[in-house]
Order: structure tokens, then sequence, then C-alpha cells
């Protein structure tokens, strides 16, 4: 199987087209994300952009939050500074990220199985500030 069925897949998002309150987030410019699995480390996931050339502005990561059994979704250029991805030192940064009024769903069976067996559309946390 490919890594791309095993570590990540594409879904839409589902934004209003009048309100725009990711503050220039990655939902302002595509409508699709790639979505990689929680519990893939951010190196590997970065690893993985590179090796498979994928755009790191439409790639996302599961987070869940077990103490409030919250599940979102993070850009993963809020964890890496973009311009460093295709150097020899990467560096790793943690922005702060918000929700920022869109949705992401599939109906992939993966999808599910990606962001902790949740059945509905998950918030894409992509205002950072």
């Amino acid at each position: 199987m490919s890594r791309q069925f095993q570590d990540y897949f594409t879904a839409y998002v589902y934004k209003n087209k009048n309100n725009d309150s990711s503050n220039g987030g990655l939902s302002s410019r595509h409508d699709q994300v790639i979505i990689f699995r929680s519990e893939l480390s951010i190196p590997y996931i970065v690893e993985i952009i590179k090796q498979d050339n994928l755009d790191i502005d439409k790639c996302v990561q599961a987070v869940y939050r077990k103490q409030i059994e919250y599940v979102h979704l993070e850009p993963i250029s809020a964890h890496v500074d973009v311009d460093t991805i295709h150097s020899e030192k990467i560096e790793y940064i943690d922005k702060w990220c918000m929700f920022g009024g869109c949705y992401v769903s599939s109906s992939d069976s993966r999808f599910k199985e990606c962001v902790h067996q949740v059945k509905y559309p998950i918030s894409l946390h992509d205002r950072i500030e």
C-alpha cells in the first residue's frame, strides 16, 4: 500500500464564501487540504512532504486534545519554518492556531480513522496570529 493511503489523504474544505475569518489562513487560498494522521511526528511529516513533493501550504494534521475530547486540524506550516523546509537544517516553530470558520470532511473511510473516529466535519484551526 502506498504511503499516501497510509499516512495522508486529500479532503475538501467547507467554507462560507461571504465570510473569511481565517485572517489569510490556508482556507482563504485552498479548497482542499492534505490531512496527515495525528500520531505522525512533525519531522516525519516534513520528510513525506519533501519526498512526495507536496504543497506544505495545503498540509494539515489532526490534533486530538484528550483532556477535553476535542479534535481539530492544524496547518503543518504552524510548526515548521516554511523557508527552511528544503534546507539541511529545518527549523521547527510553534505558532498558536485558532478556528478560522471552516470545516473539513471527506467521504473517504480513512477520514474517521485519521480523526479519532469522529463522524462529523472537523474544525480547521488555520487562523494563525
